[in-house]
């Protein structure tokens, strides 16, 4: 480790005599850095790190967040920067201080800049103390997409780099900032990684990705906590209170949605709405109507985050999970957003009873089910004596059966035994190469084998061959719907563990 001086003044809790200065230059144009010391003030840069004379490149955000402009995935970074050090007395900007003292984070390039072994996302020296107040820290930003976290990822990197300047260790906490163990035993959520800071309910954590184990550092007990130890070196001032965000829409009992998400918010006055598919910045609203639209694949599973961000750095974070299909109908906050013959309904747009379905969903009625007389699946509801059918519907084997069955839009899909290549092209919202009907527990396969075929579930087998009149289409398998695994998967995709060899280097 590179230790330096100032342990004994921060083991006794008391503030660094620089606390009232310190600065944190976020430098997102790139600079050379030399080696042979360590002072951040130095032209260039002077990094014990380093070892040799480096360029590090400027941030390239679209590498980071591709659906946004490169202002906006440059702010998303610096922002969430500033909100994980509210409490804490620090500057932070993206100019270099004329004058004075300051640590400062290179953000840009990948970890072969300066030579670093695959995968570090980041490096830093450890300084115990907070004894040097101008370190250099290193954010490899071009190793961090989407598919590695991101702009959220560039910005927990480059606080968790910085936090190492200031003196802070790895923790077994998960949420905190300087999380780092070995992922066999523990990972991060996707909504913990959007609400971490600095503090540790946990101990000092020596786990190293290499598969060392590097002893518990800088003569501190096994435990501790990170946001005191902030706070040692650094002093604190007072968290402004966090801007509101309403999430208006779709609201938050509509787990199952269609392919197409429109959203819409109503933050607090002044503030701006980042949304997040997954871990990707896609999109940054800054003015009413605060909405946008979000696309997802037939079967995907997947998170929605969207965060109120003022101008102080405070702010509101909010996280959904849905799951698309092509099967599920349109969303809705009132009917005049709906196809006609649909009435909006608990946030979808419905058919009434009789209609040809795909879903319950789809229904202003209890079930989308097979009943007798009725091609495919229909908008039906349970009825006996006590509950009985409206005059437009006859009681027979327990469930509804229209009189006559309204269109709803439908006169356009295909028939049982046309040829399909997905569901979403059949009456039955069910496709096995042709059209089949649907199924489920209540309601068995005449012929063939009531399994899983585009579109949900159908009896496989029970017209496999096109008519002679149609062009057979191969059917498409439906995807495989891994949505647990898809989750937890976040977690482990920031960053997968951390290395350190004389310094501390993290691990994307």
């Amino acid at each position: 480790m590179v230790e330096n001086g100032g342990a004994v003044r921060e083991a006794l809790g008391e503030p660094h005599p620089d606390a009232t200065a310190a600065v944190l230059f976020v430098n997102f144009t790139g600079s050379p850095v030399q080696g042979g010391g360590e002072n951040a003030t130095s032209i260039p840069p002077l990094s014990s790190i380093a070892g040799n004379a480096a360029q590090i490149p400027s941030f390239n955000p679209t590498i980071n967040a591709p659906k946004v402009s490169a202002p906006d995935a440059q702010d998303a970074v610096f922002d969430r920067l500033r909100t994980f050090y509210l409490p804490y007395n620090l500057t932070l900007t993206r100019t270099r201080p004329a004058s004075g003292s300051y640590t400062m984070i290179l953000v840009g390039g990948s970890h072969t800049a300066i030579g670093e072994p695959t995968g570090v996302a980041g490096v830093s020296p450890l300084d115990c103390g907070n004894g040097n107040p101008s370190n250099v820290v290193f954010d490899f930003s071009d190793d961090q997409s989407p598919d590695y976290g991101g702009v959220v990822s560039v910005a927990i990197t480059g606080a968790h780099e910085s936090g190492h300047s200031y003196g802070l260790q790895h923790t077994d906490d998960p949420t905190d900032i300087m999380f780092s163990v070995d992922p066999a035993t523990l990972t991060q959520t996707l909504p913990q990684l959007f609400t971490l800071g600095f503090g540790s309910s946990g101990t000092f954590s020596s786990f190293n990705a290499d598969g060392q184990v590097l002893p518990v550092s800088c003569s501190r007990p096994t435990s501790g906590v990170n946001s005191g130890l902030l706070a040692a070196a650094l002093g604190t001032k007072t968290v402004p209170p966090s801007p509101t965000l309403g999430w208006d829409f779709p609201p938050a009992t509509s787990q199952m949605v269609p392919l197409s998400i429109p959203l819409h918010f109503t933050p607090s006055a002044g503030s701006r709405v980042e949304v997040y598919k997954n871990l990707e910045l896609i999109a940054v609203l800054k003015s009413a109507p605060y909405a946008t639209t979000v696309t997802a694949a037939d079967k995907e599973g997947f998170y929605l985050t969207a965060e109120a961000i003022d101008a102080n750095a405070a702010r509101s974070t909010s996280t959904r999970t849905y799951v698309a299909e092509a099967k599920t109908p349109a969303l809705c906050s009132d009917s005049s957003m709906c196809p006609s013959g649909r009435t909006c309904k608990d946030a979808f747009c419905r058919l009434p009873l009789g209609s040809a379905c795909k879903s319950t969903l789809d229904c202003l009625t209890s079930f989308c089910k097979a009943v007798p007389g009725a091609p495919g699946l229909t908008c039906t509801q349970v009825c006996d004596a006590s509950n009985p059918c409206s005059a437009d519907g006859t009681c027979t084997g327990g469930l509804c059966v229209p009189t006559s069955v309204p269109d709803g839009g439908m006169s356009q899909l295909k028939n049982q035994g046309d040829a399909c290549a997905d569901g979403t092209e059949c009456v039955s919202g069910r496709c096995q190469d042709v059209c089949v009907p649907g199924c489920d527990d209540q309601t068995p396969c005449a012929t063939g084998t009531c399994q899983d075929v585009s579109g949900g579930l159908g009896c496989a087998g029970a017209m496999t061959t096109p008519p002679a009149s149609g062009c057979a289409v191969a059917g498409r398998a439906p995807a495989p719907f891994a949505w647990g695994l898809a989750l937890l998967l976040f977690g482990v995709a920031l960053r997968n563990g951390r290395r350190e060899r004389g310094v501390a280097r993290d691990v994307a």
